[in-house]
């Protein structure tokens, strides 16, 4: 016999077993589930290129020809060989650490100086972030005008300063044209060195540079022993991303010199899409990219670890 109290035991039983499926869905696939549209994307957009270019490295790809035989290691051996690997990997240091050192030295300078400003420091620092968040392409035609051996700025500034006597064609000149994408670069990846360090400067407390004016340290000593070492994991960070995109950095140079004159300019990423898009050898141009990934994977680790080790971590 059905009686209230068995229907009323029953319905609660139900709605118990109701709200632990809902519990354990929420608790056990839920997660996955929203999860899941990011692992599609990742597989698609990251996973899937890098384990071709990986199998690409190893077969002997045209886009010449259908045919795709295994080399096994050939193709790493002829970009391991290339005479000209060693100008282009040279050129890449050049490029990536003269750009770094010198975003560092203005971005902390400027936010040094954007940090003592009120109201106006904020405006300055908006306009100043422009050329960072700029396509590199147009900051490249943006450049290529103003180094313009007939009407670019630049030889007409040097010229009424008295640096220069004649136009110079700053992009046309082996001797030149690496400086002047440095200038370039220096330029559009400085404000991202002044962003970060200026969030950086915003958690120090004023007490300890008080306490230290107390104690007579200089301007210079407070920033050496105070700022420098307090900014340490920004700059670290900082630093780490502005190595792996000026390294792997392609369009502005592209744009500039497309490599040139006389492969003074030619780095690591356009040595590789030359050989890839130029040449049509896409295996090798794969073993390249492969190599690369490595390279940047081992120094990134080395410069981690020298920075774990200064800061007294084991």
């Amino acid at each position: 016999m059905i009686t209230p109290d068995s229907r009323t035991q029953a319905g609660s039983r139900a709605e118990t077993a109701g709200f632990s499926l809902k519990r354990w869905w929420q608790r056990y696939r839920l997660p996955y589930f929203l999860l899941l549209p990011a692992v599609v994307i990742f597989v698609a957009i990251i996973l899937y290129p890098a384990l071709s270019t990986v199998w690409i490295s190893f077969h002997k790809v045209q886009l010449t020809s259908v045919e795709e035989p295994f080399v096994g290691l050939k193709n790493y051996q002829i970009i391991l060989s290339s005479s000209l690997l060693q100008k282009v990997i040279t050129n890449s240091f050049v490029w990536t650490l003269s750009s770094i050192f010198f975003q560092f030295v203005i971005g902390f300078s400027t936010a040094l100086i954007l940090d003592r400003m009120s109201g106006v420091g904020n405006f300055l620092r908006g306009i100043l972030l422009l050329p960072w968040v700029m396509p590199g392409i147009v900051i490249a035609f943006i450049w290529r005008l103003i180094l313009s051996p007939d009407w670019g700025i630049a030889n007409l500034f040097l010229m009424q300063i008295g640096a220069i006597h004649e136009s110079v064609a700053w992009l046309a000149r082996p001797s030149t044209a690496m400086t002047a994408v440095i200038v370039a670069n220096v330029w559009k990846g400085f404000p991202f060195w002044m962003v970060t360090i200026s969030a950086g400067l915003k958690g120090i407390s004023s007490e300890i540079y008080d306490a230290a004016a107390v104690d007579g340290a200089s301007g210079w000593r407070m920033i050496r022993y105070i700022t420098l070492p307090l900014l340490r994991f920004p700059l670290f960070v900082t630093s780490t991303l502005a190595f792996i995109w000026t390294f792997n950095y392609f369009d502005l140079i592209f744009g500039m010199t497309r490599g040139g004159p006389l492969d003074a300019t030619r780095t690591v990423p356009l040595y590789i899409y030359d050989t890839a898009f130029t040449s049509f050898r896409m295996g090798e141009a794969s073993a390249g990219s492969v190599l690369l990934l490595i390279m940047m994977s081992v120094i990134i680790f080395i410069y981690a670890r020298s920075m774990r080790v200064q800061g007294g971590q084991s």
